[in-house]
């Protein structure tokens, strides 16, 4: 990792040319601190798709155990911004993490807003997890059991024959 401080890193990730942020997420990628993910995070909405695709692989480099904590903060972000370069970076953190992204989802599924809740079903559907189903049913018909969801696709049977 480079030899900068925390803030002389979040300086130069908003404030230092291109090449600088560029250098500086690779760098990071290496050896990354649970500091500094706040930082990377951040850098996943830079104007530069270049500098967002860098920070998603440091952010998927460092996390090798638990992701649960990322993917909230992740999701937390975007839930207070309509960056859509970060937005849209962190659904291709998900989808990159797969499977291990499907429990953190599911369980922020009904904490986020409608915006995030539209990424996150997008994510699940594209992850393609069956643990998932259940979930994403009740969220998309409105319903609180795979029952009542069965029943209503039954009672709609009955009533389209």
């Amino acid at each position: 990792m480079t030899n900068l401080k925390s803030e002389e890193i979040a300086d130069q990730l908003k404030n230092g040319d291109f090449p600088t942020r560029l250098t500086i997420l690779k760098s990071l990628s290496e050896t990354i601190e649970e500091a500094e993910i706040v930082l990377i995070i951040e850098a996943m909405g830079d104007s530069e798709w270049q500098v967002r695709k860098e920070a998603v692989a440091a952010i998927a480099k460092a996390a090798d155990k638990d992701k649960g904590p990322i993917i909230q903060q992740l999701l937390d972000r975007i839930s207070k911004n309509d960056n859509v370069g970060r937005r849209n970076a962190a659904a291709d953190l998900f989808v990159q993490w797969g499977k291990d992204s499907v429990l953190p989802l599911l369980l922020n599924l009904k904490k986020v807003n409608e915006d995030t809740r539209k990424v996150v079903i997008d994510v699940l559907g594209e992850i393609r997890d069956p643990r998932a189903i259940p979930s994403l049913l009740t969220d998309i018909l409105g319903t609180d059991s795979i029952e009542e969801t069965s029943a209503g696709f039954a009672d709609n049977l009955r009533s389209a024959a």
